[in-house]
């Protein structure tokens, strides 16, 4: 969750400063941080980033950019980074993880895109476990 905190926080202070809204590093570690609360995160640093440029005054365009700066980081966090990072972590390549996810999101909403990685990794080394057990026992 760090590496992924960090990254967002990152890509989002790079597309804010790219955009022109003031404070972008401080606005990219208060999304980055946010993006740990799933579902409501994301909006919660896309919302300040907008809030940010209504309350200096800036025009309506440059709050159409900052939210689509924020959109741009969260579709790549979501389809590159967050993959690679659970993949690593939990030794899966990165597009199983992503396949896992929208097969869990496809079958059973939110709740089992949550847990549909975790319960996937279980039943692939179960597999794993038993299959070299059963092949050092001779049984297989």
């Amino acid at each position: 969750m760090l590496l992924e905190v960090i990254a967002v926080g990152i890509m989002a202070s790079v597309a804010l400063s790219i955009v022109g809204v003031s404070n972008p590093v401080l606005i990219g570690i208060t999304a980055g941080v946010a993006n740990i609360i799933p579902y409501f995160g994301p909006f919660f640093g896309g919302a300040l980033a907008v809030f940010t440029v209504f309350f200096e005054g800036g025009p309506f365009i440059s709050m159409v950019y900052a939210a689509l700066a924020m959109y741009i980081v969260q579709v790549i966090d979501n389809n590159i980074v967050y993959p690679v990072v659970v993949g690593t972590t939990i030794d899966m390549h990165p597009l199983w993880v992503l396949l896992t996810v929208l097969a869990g999101g496809w079958y059973g909403g939110i709740l089992w895109m949550l847990i549909s990685v975790p319960l996937v990794f279980l039943i692939y080394q179960l597999v794993v476990v038993l299959y070299t057990n059963l092949k050092e026992f001779r049984i297989i």
